[in-house]
C-alpha cells in the first residue's frame, strides 16, 4: 500500500526543502491507518515552484527586485515487506 501526500507553494526554497527530505528519507513514520512498524518514507520529491517577484524602492528612484522561491513537495509513505 503507497499513500502520497502533496505540498505545493510552499513559500521556502527547493535547495533548503531538499536538505530536509535527504534527512527525512527512509525513516520510519507513525500512521492510524496501516501498520506502525512496516510503515516507511519511500520517497521524497522536492521540485522547484514559481517565483514570486516583488519591487523594494532604492535611491534615487531605482527599484530593485525580490525574488520570493516556492517549492513542491511529494511525500510517499509505503509499507515495508515482512
Amino acid at each position: 500500500m503507497e499513500t502520497r501526500a502533496y505540498l505545493k507553494g510552499t513559500r521556502l526554497s527547493a535547495q533548503k526543502a531538499s536538505l530536509v527530505a535527504d534527512v527525512v528519507r527512509g525513516k520510519s513514520v507513525h500512521n492510524d491507518k496501516a501498520d506502525i512498524d512496516l510503515l516507511i518514507v519511500k520517497s521524497v520529491i522536492v521540485n522547484q515552484g514559481m517565483r514570486l517577484k516583488r519591487m523594494k524602492p532604492r535611491a534615487r528612484g531605482r527599484a530593485d527586485r525580490i525574488i520570493k522561491p516556492t517549492c513542491h513537495i511529494e511525500i510517499i509513505l509505503s509499507e515495508q515487506e515482512k
